[in-house]
């Protein structure tokens, strides 16, 4: 029965992420889903992250060629064999039957491109909030398009190509933007799918200035886009 189902590929880029890797790891062996691909992108850590993810003989694990999130993601697509793929940061978590409900819309909405669900965000135990951190994401759940959140056909990074490294921190918002330009629709799980986690060193809190300007940016990429393709 579970080669009938399709192969998964979960990227996990971790740097320095030595805390909190196991259990982000964790949370993924414990999915019961049959064909899994588990894959560690190491961005040069100088910690013991590279010793936890080699620990676990289910997960590939490899080096990051060159720096960056965009291109630790991109390194993993590239890497991954699976028809779906699936991200999580090394900090986070998800929760039980994630992928088992995202596969199941899947199944029944072949049209979809993907499917999203909810989540929960939290802060480090012993942590203050993150300097620009919204309180109100504290509390209760969230639709989440963000990659920890997402499972996706293979065949979207083929039709709108990967993440854009030129992007440092909003590079989510510009890789979801060119899916809803190019016409593609996820369908969203009502369930949290995924526990986020708040700490200073968080990117899009550690430097809000250079968030700003790439969310500004990635927002006028895509109107351009639009006036583009509604000028054809």
């Amino acid at each position: 029965m579970s080669s009938h189902l399709p192969l998964i590929s979960v990227i996990v880029p971790v740097k320095n992420g030595e805390p909190w890797l196991a259990e982000a790891i964790e949370s993924v062996l414990a999915q019961e889903y049959p064909r899994l691909q588990p894959i560690v992108i190491d961005g040069n850590s100088t910690d013991g992250s590279g010793e936890i993810a080699r620990s676990y003989p289910e997960v590939t694990y490899l080096e990051q060629s060159e720096p960056g999130l965009a291109q630790g993601w991109n390194e993993g697509v590239d890497a991954a064999d699976g028809d779906l793929i699936a991200f999580l940061d090394c900090d986070d978590r998800w929760t039980a039957g994630k992928l088992a409900a995202q596969t199941e819309l899947l199944r029944a909405r072949p049209e979809l491109a993907g499917a999203i669900g909810m989540v929960t965000f939290f802060l480090t135990p012993g942590q203050p909030p993150p300097s620009g951190m919204r309180p109100h994401l504290l509390e209760g759940e969230h639709v989440a398009q963000i990659p920890g959140a997402l499972l996706v056909r293979r065949e979207v990074f083929d039709r709108i190509g990967n993440f854009d490294t030129s992007y440092e921190i909003a590079i989510d918002v510009d890789w979801f933007a060119r899916v809803k330009d190019a016409g593609l629709e996820f369908g969203v799980i009502p369930r949290v799918v995924l526990e986020k986690r708040f700490h200073s060193a968080n990117l899009s809190h550690s430097r809000p200035d250079r968030y700003h300007r790439e969310m500004v940016r990635a927002m006028r990429d895509s109107a351009a886009r639009q006036r583009a393709a509604g000028a054809k």
